[in-house]
């Protein structure tokens, strides 16, 4: 009937290219996972602390009732990010690197994060080159070595919207309590995250 079937070996050799091509994919996010790691986790001390760092970090060391006050408190622009940096300094301390270090480590955290909803959203490709611009962003790169809260308000927000896009597809409650719970996370980090939600609530 003139319809060619595809042989043995010709699937065999598509499936081994696209098998090549994942793991070159992968090996490539995993580079962009290490650039950013590296530009992120390195010289947390290269500069003092500046006021307004010093400033949070005074306010960290208060009691831990006090610090917890703030969840009720008007005015608290982040008080998530006060509560979890004055556990945080009980055990490592209060040096450049160690009040730091929360930040790089939530900053790390966002590439892999907005690869991923890169790619739910439009495709791997997609994922790879925002996760890589991530990575090398200068801003972040910035943001993501200070001791203040702006670090996780970025991985919040990115989660909070991979949780939205992924509820809206599937409809599902789980998806749509981890929706609510990371962002009530990202609401109590910073105030201005309302933001965030309004963008999704019209991309919805």
């Amino acid at each position: 009937d003139g319809v060619r079937t595809p042989t043995a070996a010709r699937i065999s050799s598509e499936i081994n290219i696209r098998s090549y091509a994942w793991t070159v994919h992968y090996a490539v996010l995993t580079a962009i996972m290490l650039v950013g790691a590296y530009l992120r986790l390195t010289a947390l001390n290269r500069q003092s602390l500046w006021f307004d760092e010093i400033d949070v970090v005074i306010r960290a060391q208060r009691p831990l009732t006090q610090v917890m006050h703030t969840f009720v408190q008007q005015g608290e622009n982040g008080p998530l990010y006060d509560i979890l940096l004055a556990l945080w300094i009980r055990v490592a301390g209060i040096s450049e690197i160690a009040v730091r270090f929360p930040s790089a480590v939530a900053g790390v955290l966002a590439i892999p994060v907005l690869y991923l909803l890169g790619r739910r959203v439009a495709g791997p490709t997609v994922g790879l080159i925002a996760s890589g611009l991530l990575a090398i962003s200068p801003y972040h790169v910035w943001y993501s070595q200070e001791a203040k809260m702006y670090a996780m308000v970025v991985l919040l927000a990115l989660a909070s919207t991979y949780a939205f896009v992924a509820a809206l597809e599937t409809n599902r409650r789980v998806r749509w309590l981890a929706y609510v719970v990371v962002t009530s996370l990202m609401f109590y980090t910073h105030v201005a995250t309302v933001l965030v939600f309004a963008a999704q609530s019209l991309y919805a």
